[in-house]
């Protein structure tokens, strides 16, 4: 009879794992006023939680230590129980690399276990997004320990609101490779989706290579894809932009060397007035093209800066009389055969 009271109040008796938001200042020149950054009601809970874990405990002290001036800390910051993830998860993931079996962090979370709450922190923003910190909720919900995110600053969703971009649809893609070749080839193919199927596309890079990110996407990104660029958030020196690529060459103001920053790029839907221009083009376009017998497949790509797609069908034996109609051109070819219309 006593049997599932006890299983209760062991239930009960298992700890936390808050998800603790940190400021988007790390590594900057300048910090960000920790009150007007985090809700007070994050900044309290921060400070009654005396296990922390982390990516780097020397951070995290100096984040507890802001935190302690504003509400006092449950136990001193010599007390306080950090433990960092091993490094193999900062370089490889949490999910682990090829050949490599993810990380468990079950271990990690043995205080919560004991009863104790435990707080995940990253070095800048919210943990196990875009940062270490995925295993350890995992863990947690395999243990059956309740998970809290707390309201803190994001950096993508940030910089995805201040775009203008497509914030229905949206894929972030973590860092681009860093030889130059492999660069451009990602970004294209990202450039690709973003056209396509209308999905902005968001990266971050290591602040010592902004600049070089920065000149790569002006170099390979297409004249009217739309680029954003969100840097220091939070920050009184924050800056956010979204323009398209012609208009960056024409403009460029490249982001600094010491600031993290967000990279967007995506789709410009085009106006009222360009729309119904484009409009008239591409009917003049096909009229030039019947009237000389062209295939207007073979030459958009020249008109519009499109890639080309292979040939599958053989051109004509000979091109289209000059001026005639298309119920005409359709006599002329015996029993209506393919040919009886230009293929778009």
């Amino acid at each position: 009879m006593n049997a599932p009271a006890t299983i209760t109040a062991a239930a009960a008796a298992k700890g936390t794992l808050y998800l603790v938001p940190a400021p988007l200042d790390f590594g900057c020149d300048t910090q960000a006023e920790l009150d007007s950054a985090l809700p007070d009601a994050t900044l309290r809970t921060a400070a009654g939680l005396t296990h922390w874990i982390c990516e780097n405990a020397k951070s995290t002290r100096a984040y507890l230590k802001r935190v302690d001036a504003l509400h006092p800390l449950a136990a001193p910051l010599q007390a306080q129980q950090i433990t960092e993830l091993p490094r193999e998860v900062h370089k490889k993931g949490d999910h682990g690399a090829a050949g490599h079996a993810p990380f468990d962090a079950r271990p990690l979370l043995a205080p919560a276990l004991e009863g104790h709450d435990i707080g995940l922190v990253s070095e800048a923003g919210m943990p196990a997004v875009a940062d270490p910190g995925s295993s350890v909720v995992r863990a947690a919900h395999d243990l059956g320990l309740p998970v809290v995110p707390l309201v803190g600053p994001v950096s993508l969703l940030l910089a995805l609101a201040a775009s203008g971009l497509n914030g229905q649809g949206f894929a972030f893609t973590g860092y681009l490779p860093q030889d130059g070749g492999e660069r451009a080839q990602r970004i294209r193919e990202l450039e690709s989706l973003a056209l396509k199927q209308g999905q902005t596309q968001l990266f971050i890079e290591t602040p010592y290579r902004n600049a070089v990110l920065w000149q790569a996407l002006l170099q390979t990104l297409q004249p009217n894809t739309r680029l954003a660029i969100a840097s220091g958030l939070t920050l009184a020196t924050a800056r956010t932009a979204s323009r398209l690529v012609r208009q960056w060459r024409q403009q460029p103001e490249p982001p600094d060397n010491r600031t993290p920053a967000v990279f967007l790029i995506g789709r410009s839907p085009p106006g009222p007035q360009q729309k119904r221009g484009s409009h008239r083009r591409l009917h003049a376009f096909f009229d030039v093209c019947f009237m000389q017998g062209l295939r207007p497949a073979r030459h958009i790509p020249a008109l519009s800066g499109w890639p080309a797609r292979p040939a599958v069908h053989a051109p004509p034996s000979r091109p289209w009389p000059r001026r005639t109609s298309w119920p005409a051109a359709r006599r002329r070819c015996r029993g209506g055969c393919s040919r009886s219309r230009p293929r778009p």
